[in-house]
């Protein structure tokens, strides 16, 4: 498995780092908020509203990445090393942008 496959896969995961963050720190979060959670996180205010629409774009833009990963693998115009290298810093862009983000 190469490593750009490697970073679909931390794509994939990438978008619960929002989850957590959104639900678990901070003050409200109990085992009645999964009874609706889409209501739970309407009701989010700040850092962690913004957490969550974070997690909302990661689970947008996951699909495009993973489709652009293995059309470029399958067409074979590009070497290895720049399709890992264009991965790497996919995943270092979505990082940063969650970061920033909140």
């Amino acid at each position: 498995m190469t490593l750009a496959y490697w970073c679909v896969l931390i794509a994939i995961f990438m978008p619960y780092l929002g989850t957590a963050t959104a639900k678990f720190l901070g003050p409200g979060y109990g085992p009645r908020a999964n009874q609706d959670p889409r209501a739970f996180l309407g009701t989010l205010e700040g850092w962690r509203k913004r957490a969550n629409s974070a997690q909302l774009n990661g689970f947008e833009v996951t699909p495009a990445f993973a489709a652009a990963v293995i059309i470029a693998h399958q067409a074979g115009g590009a070497e290895q090393a720049l399709l890992d290298q264009l991965a790497v810093a996919f995943i270092v862009s979505r990082a940063l942008y969650f970061i920033c983000y909140l």
